[in-house]
This record gives structure tokens, sequence and C-alpha cells, in this order.
């Protein structure tokens, strides 16, 4: 899925020269780093329960 999420620019350019160093891509480093962050269940893909049956954002806000 693609998004757009807005990050201070100091944090931006660190994690761009991270992802180089490392020979990531910007959004591997993200996947990774929201994988740690949420925990097993993000890591292995699986969707909290009340996220299913939600195929767009908008659906969240009927």
């Amino acid at each position: 899925m693609k998004t757009t999420i807005e990050i201070p620019d100091p944090l931006f350019r660190r994690a761009k020269s991270f992802a180089a160093e490392h020979g990531q891509s910007l959004k591997d480093l993200f996947t990774e780093a929201l994988q740690q962050k949420l925990g097993a269940a993000a890591a292995t893909g699986a969707e909290p329960e009340w996220m299913r049956g939600v195929d767009e954002p908008s659906d969240l806000i009927r």
C-alpha cells in the first residue's frame, strides 16, 4: 500500500542516510522499524481484529 506521511526534515535525512549506509531502501527501513515497533503481529502481516473487512481508510470513518 502506498501512503504519504509527514516527518521532520532532520529525521528524514537521518533515516535516508541510515538506509544508504546499510544498503536498504527507505521502504525497507520504514517497514522494518514499524514491524519492530508494532511487534509480532506486524511481522507476520496479521491484521488486528478491528481491521478485518476494512478495504480503504475511508471505511473507518463511516
